[in-house]
């Protein structure tokens, strides 16, 4: 059996501590629903490998509010 290495990071502390609004995350290849650690929305949205039918969960524009967000950090 081959191994394959991978690599998380944990990183609820960090987020718990600074207290984002947003935490934009990715390269894991699937999509999941958004979740919040503490007040911090988690937003992701990953096109996967289309070989491997990963992209059936991508939504092209799905966060076109993306640029919203940033308009609206920027003006705090």
């Amino acid at each position: 059996m081959k191994k394959r290495k991978v690599f998380a990071t944990i990183l609820d502390d960090l987020i718990l501590d600074n207290t984002p609004d947003y935490w934009i995350y990715g390269h894991h290849h699937q999509n999941i629903p958004e979740f919040k650690i503490g007040h911090t929305k988690l937003l992701t949205n990953q096109l996967g490998y289309v070989q491997r039918n990963e992209h059936l969960l991508y939504h092209a524009g799905k966060y076109g509010i993306l640029d919203q967000l940033i308009l609206k950090m920027s003006y705090r």
